[in-house]
C-alpha cells in the first residue's frame, strides 16, 4: 500500500511568522509609548487650562474605566473574528483618540478623549495574546510572549519619557500638541502597515508555506481555531483554578501601577528631583520590567524543555520572581539616595515582570480556542486593581504623612518674565525652605513698594481669591491666570501690564510625605508576597475544557 505524504513533506519551513512576531512587537511598543506620554502631558494641561490635581485624577481614573469595560468584548470580538482586522483598527483608532487629546479645548472634550483612548487600547493585549497562540508553537510560544508583553511593552513606556519629553520637547522645541502630533502619525502609519502584513493564520498568509503551518500547529490542535470561537462564560466563572489567578493578577496589577503614575510624583515631591531628572529615573525601573520579562519567558521555556513539566515551570518562575520582588521592595527602604531607590526598583521591576510571560503562557495553557476572550477576563480583573490602586495609594501616602503648619513666611520673587503669545508678564516667588503645600491651606499678603497690602486666599481648584473682594487687586493682576504648584511651593502671577516690585508673605500648610512613602512601599511589599504565593495554587494543566468535561459528569 502506497503511503501518502503530506503536502509539507520535504518543504523548508517559511519565516512569516518572524514577520508576525515584529508587528506584535511593535503594537506592544507603540501601545505603551502612546499611554506613558500622558505623564508629561498632564503637567502641560495643567498650565494651559488651571485644572486641579484632583480633575487631572480623574482623567487618568477613566482611562482605567474604558480600559477595563473595553477587554472582554475586544476578546469576544478577536476569538470570533480573529486578530486581523480587530488589531489593526484599534491601533490606528487609538491613535487618532490620542489626537483627540492634542485638540481639546475644555475638559469635557478631555474627558472624552481619555474614554475612547482607553477603549481603544482594550483590546491590544487580548489580541496579541491570540496571536501568540496562532503564530507560534508552543516550544517557543512561552519566550515570544515574554518579548512581545513585556520586553517591547515596557521598552516602549520607557522609550516614551525620552522621546516625548527629551527629544521632541526639549531637543526640537515642540509643543505638547505638536509633539502628540508626530506620535498620532506614527501610529496610524503603523496601524495601516500591520493591517497590509498581516493575517490571522499561516495558511491565511500567501507567504507562508504548508510546513510552517505544519510547525506552529504541531502538538497543538486549537491553532487552526482562529476565528468563530466562543468562551462559556459560566463555565469560566466555576473554575477555582481561574479564581485563583485572578487573585494573582490583581495583586499584580495593584503593585504595578505605582510605576505608572506614582514614581515620577514620588522623586518630585519626596526626593526634590527637577522633571528632567525625575523623566530618566522614572524610565529605570520599567527598563528593568523590559529585561525581566524578556528572560523569564526565555527561562520558562528552558524549563518546560528540559523538565518536561510546564505546569511548575510556569508557577516556579511565577512565584520566585514576586518573592524577590517582595525582598528587594523592603531593601529600598534602607536608602535615601533617589538614584540607589530607583537602581533597586529596577530590581523590584525586574523580578516582578519576569512573571509576566508566565500569566500569558498560563491563558494560552488554560484557554484552548478562546485565549483573546481569557486573557481579557483576566485583564479586566488587573484594571479593577489598577481603578482601585489610585485611590487606595493615594490615601495610604496622606494616611501615613505628617503636617506642620507656617505662617507669614517671606517667598522670593524671580525676575519678571514676558510671555508674549498671551500678552501677559508673569512673577514667580519660591519656597525654599518647605515644598508640598497642601491644597486649599495657601494664604498670602501681597504689599507694592508703598506697602500697600491686598490678602489672597487659593482654594483647592487654584483659584486664586482676595479675601476682602470689596479691596479689590492690585492695578493689573489677573487672578484667573495666576498659577500655584503645591508640589514645588511656587506662586505664579499673572499681569496684563508690566508689574512694580511686590513683595509676597505667606501661610500654609506643609506636608511631609517621606514616612507615607515609607507605608506605602512596606503594603507593596506585602501585596508582592501575596502575589508570589498565590503562583503555588495556579494550575496551568487545569484547561477549561477539563472544566467543561467536569461539569458535564
Amino acid at each position: 500500500m502506497e503511503t501518502v505524504l503530506p503536502p509539507s513533506a520535504g518543504q523548508r519551513p517559511t519565516r512569516v511568522r518572524w514577520l508576525i512576531f515584529a508587528l506584535a512587537c511593535g503594537s506592544s511598543f507603540t501601545l505603551y509609548l502612546h499611554r506613558y506620554t500622558w505623564g508629561f502631558v498632564k503637567a502641560d494641561v495643567r498650565e494651559e487650562f488651571g485644572w486641579s490635581e484632583v480633575q487631572l485624577g480623574w482623567l487618568d481614573s477613566l482611562f482605567t474605566v474604558s480600559y477595563g469595560f473595553g477587554q472582554i468584548p475586544s476578546g469576544i470580538l478577536c476569538d470570533w473574528f480573529g486578530p486581523h482586522g480587530l488589531l489593526g483598527s484599534i491601533i490606528v483608532a487609538w491613535s487618532l483618540s490620542m489626537g483627540l487629546v492634542a485638540l481639546a479645548g475644555s475638559y469635557s472634550t478631555m474627558i472624552l478623549a481619555r474614554l475612547l483612548f482607553g477603549a481603544g487600547q482594550a483590546g491590544c493585549y487580548p489580541t496579541l495574546n491570540k496571536v501568540s497562540k496562532l503564530w507560534f508553537p508552543a516550544s517557543v510560544r512561552t519566550s515570544v510572549q515574554g518579548w512581545i508583553a513585556t520586553f517591547f511593552g515596557r521598552g516602549g513606556g520607557a522609550v516614551s519619557f525620552v522621546l516625548f519629553g527629551t527629544v521632541l520637547r526639549g531637543w526640537l522645541g515642540f509643543s505638547w500638541r505638536e509633539s502628540l502630533a508626530v506620535l498620532v502619525g506614527l501610529g496610524i502609519l503603523f496601524g495601516i502597515a500591520f493591517m497590509l502584513l498581516f493575517r490571522n493564520r499561516p495558511e491565511d498568509h500567501p507567504w507562508s508555506n504548508e510546513a510552517e503551518k505544519d510547525l506552529v500547529s504541531e502538538g497543538d490542535p486549537d491553532v487552526a481555531g482562529a476565528t468563530r470561537s466562543r468562551l462559556p462564560w459560566s463555565m469560566l466563572l466555576r473554575s477555582g483554578n481561574m479564581w485563583i489567578f485572578f487573585l494573582q493578577q490583581f495583586t499584580s496589577a495593584f503593585a504595578d501601577t505605582i510605576y505608572v503614575y506614582w514614581i515620577p510624583l514620588f522623586l518630585l515631591t519626596v526626593k526634590g528631583a527637577d522633571v528632567k531628572a525625575a523623566g530618566w529615573m522614572a524610565a529605570i525601573p520599567l527598563v528593568g520590567g523590559a529585561v525581566g520579562g524578556m528572560l523569564g519567558g526565555v527561562l520558562q521555556s528552558q524549563w518546560i524543555a528540559r523538565t518536561g513539566n510546564r505546569r511548575w515551570s510556569r508557577s516556579l518562575v511565577g512565584m520566585i520572581g514576586k518573592l524577590l520582588a517582595t525582598v528587594f521592595m523592603f531593601v529600598s527602604l534602607g536608602f535615601d539616595s533617589a538614584v540607589i531607590i530607583v537602581s533597586i526598583f529596577f530590581l523590584v521591576k525586574f523580578f516582578g515582570d519576569w512573571s509576566q510571560p508566565a500569566v500569558w503562557g498560563t491563558v494560552t495553557d488554560v484557554a484552548g480556542k478562546n485565549a483573546a476572550s481569557v486573557f481579557a477576563a483576566v485583564n479586566t480583573v488587573g484594571s479593577v486593581a489598577g481603578f482601585l490602586a489610585g485611590p487606595v495609594m493615594g490615601a495610604i501616602i496622606l494616611g501615613y504623612s505628617s503636617t506642620s503648619i507656617v505662617e507669614a513666611e517671606p517667598l522670593a520673587a524671580q525676575p519678571v518674565v514676558q510671555d508674549v503669545e498671551r500678552g501677559i508678564w508673569r512673577v514667580q516667588f519660591d519656597d525654599a525652605q518647605n515644598k508640598n503645600v497642601v491644597p486649599g491651606s495657601l494664604r498670602f499678603v501681597l504689599r507694592d513698594g508703598a506697602n500697600a497690602a491686598w490678602s489672597f486666599e487659593v482654594s483647592e481648584n487654584n483659584e486664586f481669591q482676595p479675601v476682602d473682594p470689596a479691596a479689590g487687586v492690585p492695578a493689573g493682576l489677573d487672578p484667573i491666570r495666576c498659577r500655584f504648584d503645591a508640589i514645588r511651593g511656587r506662586i505664579k502671577l499673572a499681569w496684563s501690564e508690566q508689574p512694580a516690585v511686590y513683595q509676597l508673605d505667606a501661610d500654609y500648610t506643609f506636608r511631609e510625605y517621606g514616612s507615607g512613602w515609607n507605608a506605602l512601599f512596606i503594603i507593596l511589599g506585602l501585596i508582592y508576597l501575596v502575589s508570589s504565593v498565590s503562583w503555588l495554587f495556579v494550575d496551568c494543566t487545569k484547561t477549561l475544557a477539563d472544566q467543561e468535561e467536569q461539569d458535564v459528569g
